[in-house]
């Protein structure tokens, strides 16, 4: 079996990190990409939030996440979800991003 999740904790999570190390601009995605993007920034408030910010509103958010996955992921507690935005905080080299 291969480990997905080494490349930066020691244990496996019951979600999945959004990596992209660079982007190009709009311009490298599909004309329809692009287009859904550009109606997304109308609709909806994409920013970047402090790891304070998801601390006190990201876990109830967490939990519905969850709930919509078709592969049932383990649920975390509360405490779990705190420790780990903590312990990430301390790393640093981590944005968390609001969709509002």
């Amino acid at each position: 079996m291969i480990n997905t999740f080494d490349f930066d904790t020691d244990e496996e999570l019951p979600y999945y990190y959004v990596i992209k190390d660079s982007f190009g601009g709009i311009e490298e995605l599909s004309t329809k990409m692009r287009n859904q993007v550009r109606k997304s920034f109308k609709t909806y408030d994409i920013r970047r939030i402090s790891s304070d910010e998801m601390l006190r509103v990201g876990y109830p958010v967490f939990l519905a996440a969850l709930q919509g996955y078709k592969v049932k992921a383990r649920i975390i507690s509360r405490l779990d979800f705190v420790n780990r935005i903590k312990k990430e905080n301390l790393k640093g080299n981590i944005d968390y991003w609001a969709v509002l």
